[in-house]
């Protein structure tokens, strides 16, 4: 039964953990969990193609950049923009409708 060097595993789990970065800024902006798992594979995928195979490099690099950068896009404002939409609403913030107490406070949040 073939060994797999410990060297191999650490450079999978190391890219996996750097693939995970934009993945979750894809995963905070709303994105289906679909699409979420298919991006985290293929920056994961390219990311090791990169490292196991240097000759493929040249090629890989260009493509691993532009996965990474790709979730920090926001190409629909940009686009509302251009065609002169108004800006989309903001959700104002919760209010607070906790009752006061006797002494005019209102008690600490959690409880």
């Amino acid at each position: 039964m073939p060994l797999v060097p410990p060297a191999l595993i650490a450079v999978i789990l190391v890219v996996a953990f750097l693939a995970l970065i934009p993945t979750r800024h894809l995963y905070g902006r709303g994105a289906s969990s679909t699409s979420v798992a298919s991006y985290f594979l293929a920056v994961w995928l390219v990311g090791l193609g990169i490292v196991l195979a240097p000759g493929m490099a040249r090629l890989l690099v260009p493509l691993e950049v532009v996965l990474v950068i790709a979730p920090y896009v926001h190409l629909r404002d940009g686009i509302d923009r251009l065609l002169g939409r108004p800006p989309r609403p903001v959700k104002p913030p919760m209010k607070n409708v906790t009752p006061r107490d006797e002494a005019g406070e209102r008690p600490p949040a959690g409880r």
